[in-house]
């Protein structure tokens, strides 16, 4: 923090870092297996409109954080979701339930 750091070796450990990120990079994007490795998996966190409460805590995911990232997605419970996964990059996607056909044409009576 001083700034006494010599520039040439800060320089060349800079580097040396961004080679090594694009090696791994290069190489995840071919292997299935680096690439969980390196960048993680996704985490189905709904099914069917039930909560996998084990998948929140491997998550370190609160239930109020989940609902949370519902109301973001427009969905106000989750019994209206067919899946919820918590994706590598950290964002929830979420697929809503269809309304069944005959549910759909009563409401319209």
């Amino acid at each position: 923090m001083s700034g006494t750091a010599p520039f040439i070796a800060t320089l060349a450990a800079t580097l040396s870092f961004v080679a090594i990120h694009w090696l791994i990079s290069y190489f995840a994007q071919s292997s299935p297996t680096l690439s969980s490795l390196v960048k993680g998996h996704d985490t189905t966190l709904i099914k069917n409109g039930r909560v996998d409460q084990s998948a929140l805590r491997d998550a370190h995911m609160s239930r109020d954080d989940l609902e949370e990232d519902l109301r973001q997605q427009g969905v106000e419970k989750p019994d209206q979701v067919k899946e919820a996964r918590l994706e590598r990059s950290g964002r929830l996607s979420v697929i809503t339930k269809q309304p069944s056909v005959s549910k759909a044409a009563n409401s319209q009576k």
